[in-house]
């Protein structure tokens, strides 16, 4: 698992970047909607919904950049994400964390700050493997 989060690690800042310069409103509309499910997933303790709208996130995000390479990527990284993160002790706690993260990330992609989501999408990526114990090597 180590290995999909150095891969994260070195992917998504980039696409949050190019995402913030390339989203339409569409896309924050979409964003928006993701983040609300997610928040009504937590409040219902619906930890495969949960899941699910965490990675959804991702890949409205990938979608905006339009590049299909970077699309089929994280597809595949979903993948393992989400059989993992359905087998792990994932918390409602560590949920919360999560969507304030992915908020901050959306503000700077609403901002339109490419460097800004950048930065806050690493802090991301680091503090959830560090909610699921997992000490990065970079």
């Amino acid at each position: 698992m180590v290995q999909v989060f150095v891969f994260r690690l070195a992917v998504e800042p980039i696409i949050a970047r190019m995402a913030s310069g390339k989203r339409t409103e569409e896309d924050l509309a979409r964003i928006e909607e993701c983040l609300a499910r997610n928040e009504v997933a937590i409040k219902e303790k619906d930890l495969i919904s949960i899941i699910s709208s965490e990675l959804e996130f991702d890949t409205i995000l990938t979608a905006a950049v339009g590049n299909e390479f970077l699309s089929d990527s994280i597809s595949t990284i979903h993948r393992y994400m989400h059989r993992f993160l359905t087998l792990s002790t994932t918390t409602y706690a560590d949920a919360l964390g999560s969507i304030e993260e992915h908020r901050m990330i959306f503000d700077a992609i609403r901002e339109k700050d490419g460097k800004e989501a950048e930065k806050r999408t690493l802090y991301h990526i680091r503090q959830v493997a560090g909610r699921l114990n997992y000490k990065l090597p970079i």
